[in-house]
Order: structure tokens, then C-alpha cells, then sequence
């Protein structure tokens, strides 16, 4: 999931998991707006519900720019996609997937942030929990020269 850094659109997508690797599917990104936390939080449920295991999956032909979310944008370069938004990494916290994990990028200092909640949350807490999550990050970040 890709929240902006400002602005108000969200990117969530679907994924394929290759045994410990992740790929975003095609045509598995959506928009919404990342202030209504009830609507982030049904998108995020949603689009969690649409990932896959594909055992088997060929790296070697992608190029960044194949990015789904990157795509979506509407972001004219990849420098410029990767500086207006940060991915959040959303995903259960083990097979049976009744916690759900969600991971901020690396701050300069190797620290990353995380917040767990039950898979079971309604739509207002999901999206209330990202949320939160992605305006303390902005805000430690900032400590970072």
C-alpha cells in the first residue's frame, strides 16, 4: 500500500506470494482516499482478501517501471513516484492470518516501524491504524537530516 506523502490518494494493491516474495498483481491496484479511514480500511481488508500464492513467478523480465502501483500514479517518472509516496508493507503475521502486521519503510537509521492489529478489526480501526501509522512516521522521519 502506498500512502502519499501529501495529497490524499492511496494506492492498495493485491499481491502474489512467492514463498517469501512479494509482487503486486496486475490490474490489483485501486485508489481511495487516504483521509476517510473507514474507506482505507474496507480497500486494505479487500485487497488483503484478493492476494495469492503463485508458486512460481519470473522475476528476470520485470523492470521497475512494470511497477502496477507506479503505473497507477499517474507519477511521470519513477523518482518521482518513489518521492510522493511511501509503501507500507500490510500482511498477516503468520498463515493463518488472525494479525495483521503493518511495516513502514526503514528509517535513515535501520529502524522501522510497526503496528499490529486483528485481522477481525472493523473498517474504521484498519484504516485508523495505517493511518496513524503513516503520520508518526512523517513525523519521526523529519528528526532525520
Amino acid at each position: 500500500m502506498y500512502v502519499p506523502v501529501e495529497g490524499n490518494v492511496a494506492l492498495v494493491a493485491a499481491t502474489w506470494n512467492h514463498g517469501g516474495l512479494f509482487a503486486e498483481k496486475p490490474d490489483g491496484v485501486e485508489r481511495c482516499p487516504a483521509s476517510e479511514v473507514g474507506a482505507l480500511g474496507q480497500m486494505i481488508s479487500r485487497k488483503l482478501g484478493e492476494c495469492e500464492f503463485r508458486e512460481y513467478f519470473d522475476y528476470s523480465r520485470r523492470r521497475k517501471s512494470d511497477w502496477p502501483s507506479y503505473q497507477e500514479s499517474d507519477c511521470k517518472t519513477l523518482r518521482e513516484f518513489e518521492s510522493a509516496y511511501i509503501r507500507y508493507d500490510v500482511r498477516g503475521a503468520n498463515e493463518v492470518n488472525i494479525t495483521w502486521v503493518v511495516t513502514s519503510p526503514e528509517l535513515p537509521n535501520g529502524i522501522e516501524m510497526q503496528a499490529s492489529l486483528s485481522a477481525g478489526e472493523d473498517d474504521q480501526e484498519i484504516g485508523r491504524c495505517v493511518r496513524q501509522l503513516h503520520d508518526f512516521f512523517l513525523q519521526v522521519r523529519q528528526q532525520f537530516p
